[in-house]
């Protein structure tokens, strides 16, 4: 299956409407790298940002994804629904982000997580398939959608990257409904590509998808082990050189390698946290002048032993959207800023104003309240008047590792050019 399908799928590259979550440009230009110091060099390759040629650890994955282009944009009675899975980097993203790009087709990628209002993808979507019927005055974007996927021409990829976003009570799932229907509308052109975190999805509305004949195929994607991780950051380190000829791996050693990916395999088997830990290593070694296998030891001591205790998953929801907009503010800066508390409630209010819920909004007594309950917790320190200000007293990446996955506080959370 996978020969046929690389026979058959086209391999005109060409650049998706919106590019798909997780993937920043590619490195700097080769003349600009020739004059950076190994270290540097190695840093630059073990960045998230940076473009692998292949995704290691995805033959399978890869295989069954161009298997799926390949059978429907070559009969148009195939299944044309495709659900992708997985827990958080685990490659989902940057597989298909990479496959779009040798497909001649017209390619749509949005990610559901940049609309507060699910009814709002709609208008999202219209944007790029019809901008000049997007803007105009009156214009239902679900209606229109329907009937430009259902005219006559090329087929039309939409990747559509944490589609479980839509998944709401609020309207019995229906814009994730709609959006599954799509496809199986008489005369569609339309290829759905779906990927989320939530294993169950589908899963979950599987009898009325079923009922409803939008019943898509599933594609799990499980968490890399020890010996994927190895290979992807021995593979980052050996495409580049030193100024002697020296393969980067000499930065940090296999050995070294091999510790963080059987401790990152443990814990969350996420790629992306492998990169930066090895990242992080070069620095620290370079900066300290330490023995790279002593400065990783360290290193995953202090990302993975760090006392999480403190931030409890049943804290109360408001009491958390308190937390994950003060962390939103805090940035990366370490130690965590002091933030005014005024700026934090107006943070907040206006986080809630965008929401379909706004009533969930505390009042500034009730938000006060939550700020020195938080500070019961030791997860903030207050300073009081006549310049009240708040600072988070956890690391805000264990706030984003241990909430960034909650749908409900997401949003309050993620800064304002998050795409993923």
């Amino acid at each position: 299956p996978a020969a046929a399908a690389a026979a058959t799928t086209p391999t005109k590259p060409t650049t998706p409407a919106e590019p798909l979550p997780d993937r920043p440009a590619a490195d700097a230009a080769p003349a600009q790298r020739t004059a950076q110091s190994p270290t540097e060099r190695a840093k630059q390759r073990l960045s998230i940002a940076h473009e692998p040629c292949e995704l290691l650890g995805r033959e399978q994955e890869k295989e069954q994804i161009l298997a799926f282009l390949s059978n429907r944009l070559g009969d148009t009675k195939a299944q044309n629904t495709l659900y992708i899975s997985g827990k958080p980097g685990t490659g989902k993203t940057a597989l298909v982000t990479q496959l779009c790009k040798d497909l001649t087709v017209p390619v749509v990628a949005v990610n559901c997580m940049n609309v507060l209002n699910p009814k709002d993808i709609f208008k999202r979507i219209l944007e790029h398939v019809a901008p000049a019927k997007a803007k105009r005055k009156g214009v239902k974007p679900e209606t229109v959608l329907k009937d430009e996927f259902c005219r006559k021409g090329d087929p039309v990829v939409l990747v559509m990257d944490e589609i479980d976003q839509l998944a709401t009570s609020r309207d019995n799932n229906g814009v994730l409904y709609q959006v599954f229907e799509w496809p199986r509308l008489t005369g569609s052109r339309v290829i759905l590509i779906g990927i989320a975190n939530e294993l169950d999805l589908t899963a979950n509305m599987l009898e009325m998808l079923e009922a409803r004949g939008f019943a898509p195929e599933a594609l799990a994607f499980e968490t890399y082990n020890s010996t994927q991780i190895t290979a992807i950051l021995k593979a980052r380190l050996a495409g580049d050189k030193d100024e002697d000829g020296n393969p980067l791996t000499a930065v940090l050693e296999e050995k070294v390698l091999r510790m963080c990916a059987g401790k990152v395999q443990g814990q969350s088997g996420d790629i992306r946290q492998a990169l930066e830990i090895c990242r992080r290593a070069v620095e620290l070694s370079e900066r300290n002048k330490m023995d790279p296998c002593r400065t990783m030891i360290g290193l995953l001591r202090t990302v993975f032993e760090r006392k999480r205790s403190r931030l409890r998953d049943n804290l109360p929801h408001d009491q958390l959207a308190v937390l994950c907009t003060l962390a939103r503010m805090s940035g990366d800066t370490l130690p965590a800023p002091a933030i005014n508390v005024e700026q934090l409630f107006n943070t907040y209010v206006d986080l809630c104003a965008k929401r379909t819920d706004r009533s969930m909004a505390l009042g500034r007594g009730d938000f006060d309240s939550s700020l020195e309950c938080l500070q019961v917790h030791t997860l903030v320190k207050l300073k009081p008047k006549p310049k009240s200000t708040v600072q988070l007293n956890v690391d805000v990446r264990d706030v984003r590792d241990r909430f960034g996955d909650n749908r409900r506080v997401a949003m309050f959370l993620a800064s304002d050019s998050t795409t993923a």
